[in-house]
């Protein structure tokens, strides 16, 4: 068994070379560099020494000259194992330096073993060997070669680098284990909507809205190896972003942390899109059932209509008949005022009957209509007399009309049921009184990217400042008969009802709301010429 010094500055090959070794029955010493390796010959002197060429502090090189310069070291063979040069580029040097073999890492285990066997079977010497002054020259030319070819090597690769990141369909950056950016690509810039040099230090954090996020503190101090967010929504003024965001550290040999990678791709209109296909499909699926539940609807009202007809008609014949018999003195006078007034009762609920009667056959059959050119600016002129008895004192009406607003096509009735179940609903949003904004906007639609077709609209938007309508609640506002108000107090068929209309003209309805700030109601409804 040989006692033997490897000498290289990278663990990997340290432990190839220590398995092959200990597994063949040698002694096994290590070294990162030349200058640890004389330390280590200082303490023990090795049989054999099979080192590196190129190597920080002092290569392979002069590791063999200090060793050649002393009595006790000079016959220690040694074998050159580099992965910077060529046979033919080293092997003349080395002879130089009394080093018989340089070997390649790439070589096939079994040759080092054969080249190790046999350097431990040759002679030693203990003279020290002069080293030509020539050869010092021609290491330093080869060493200084070598040195620019590693730098050009590096320029190479930084290129390549930079070229790859800046045509990365992604966004791309290096932090610190300060959690400092140290390189980010322009893509990266765009997403962001921020100059590169105003991402550096920690101010991608603030951009990404990651800035004091516990789980990067903990990837940051390599106590976890990565992060990944999807869907990660970064608010910016007017424009939302919607992100994936992948960060992973990246390690050395030793395992500590060099730096963090991150890559961050841009899904706002993936997102957006999916969310106006899940908007879509709701309205989809509510107007299915809208037409069903309005066919039945219809259908039930026209029945009761015919049956209420009868009753209210039965209770004023005997209305009559109780009021012509009390004056001819057939019927007691008492008997007659007590007969009065509950026919008076069944003649109210039949006449209240007749309105909730109204509001099925106008959500059952809105095409019975009789539209027309309607100016909607002249129209809320003249709806307001109805809207300020409807309304509570404590509301306050506030307009902002645009005076070049287009004109629409519809039933002046069936718009007046929009607007009256809007300030409606508005006016029990606001118990204790607030502001309701009647705004009217000319608008375009020029793509096809959401609800509404291409096309000339006239936007008309009733927005409150009551309490709002919770997520959960808004979801299911344009259902038939839901409701939220106690029982007796609605049908649940107000919004259904504007749904319904506005949709039969190929309009559109957008509800927006804030818990506590208000409820806005957009009615969209197609722009007419003249």
């Amino acid at each position: 068994m040989a006692t033997v010094l490897i000498v290289d500055d990278l663990p990997i090959n340290l432990d190839l070379m220590r398995t092959l070794l200990t597994h063949h029955g040698h002694r096994v010493l290590e070294a990162g560099d030349g200058v640890e390796a004389l330390d280590r010959i200082a303490d023990e002197i090795p049989d054999l020494v099979v080192t590196d060429v190129m190597m920080p502090r002092m290569d392979g090189y002069q590791l063999v000259r200090e060793l050649r310069a002393k009595p006790e070291t000079a016959g220690v063979p040694v074998i050159f194992a580099t992965a910077n040069y060529l046979d033919h580029e080293a092997a003349p040097l080395a002879l130089g330096y009394g080093v018989r073999h340089v070997l390649t890492k790439t070589d096939d285990p079994g040759k080092l073993l054969d080249v190790i066997n046999a350097e431990l079977g040759g002679e030693r010497t203990c003279t020290p060997v002069p080293i030509d002054e020539g050869l010092t020259r021609e290491h330093l030319r080869i060493v200084n070669t070598k040195l620019v070819e590693k730098v050009r090597e590096t320029q190479r690769s930084e290129q390549q680098f930079r070229l790859m990141a800046e045509s990365a369909p992604v966004g791309i950056l290096l932090v610190d284990a300060e959690g400092q950016a140290v390189n980010v690509n322009n893509r990266l810039a765009t997403i962001l909507g921020r100059p590169a040099d105003q991402l550096t230090s920690l101010a991608w954090q603030d951009a990404m809205g990651l800035r004091g996020d516990g789980e990067l503190a903990e990837v940051l101090a390599g106590r976890q190896d990565g992060l990944i967010r999807n869907q990660w929504q970064v608010k910016r003024p007017g424009n939302d972003r919607w992100l994936d965001i992948s960060l992973h550290n990246a390690y050395d040999e030793h395992g500590r942390m060099l730096q963090c990678v991150g890559v961050v791709d841009d899904i706002t209109e993936k997102t957006r899109a999916e969310q106006r296909q899940r908007e879509l499909d709701h309205r989809l699926r509510v107007a299915e059932r809208l037409e069903s539940l309005g066919q039945l609807a219809a259908g039930v009202a026209h029945d009761f209509n015919n049956i209420l007809t009868s009753i209210l008609g039965h209770a004023s014949i005997a209305q009559e008949t109780a009021e012509a018999g009390a004056d001819n003195g057939a019927v007691d006078a008492a008997v007659a005022e007590s007969l009065r007034k509950c026919l008076d009762g069944v003649i109210r609920a039949g006449t209240r009957a007749t309105r909730l009667i109204s509001q099925l056959l106008a959500f059952g059959q809105p095409d019975i209509a009789r539209p027309e050119p309607v100016d909607v600016n002249a129209f809320l002129a003249e709806i307001e007399t109805l809207l300020e008895p409807l309304l509570s004192s404590m509301i306050e009406i506030v307009e902002d009309q645009d005076p070049g607003l287009w004109r629409i096509f519809v039933d002046s009735s069936q718009l007046g049921q929009i607007v009256l179940n809007l300030a409606v609903n508005s006016r029990d949003a606001m118990p204790t009184g607030g502001t309701l904004v009647l705004r009217t906007r000319n608008h375009v639609v020029d793509a096809d990217t959401g609800p509404l077709a291409p096309g000339r609209y006239v936007q008309l938007t009733m927005a409150d400042s009551g309490h709002g309508i919770p997520a959960d609640v808004l979801e299911h506002v344009l259902d038939p008969f839901f409701t939220t108000k106690p029982v007796g107090q609605g049908t649940g068929l107000g919004l259904a009802t504007v749904y319904s209309i506005v949709r039969k003209y190929g309009g559109e309805l957008v509800i927006s709301s804030t818990v506590g700030v208000g409820t806005t109601i957009d009615v969209y409804l197609p722009a007419v010429d003249g």
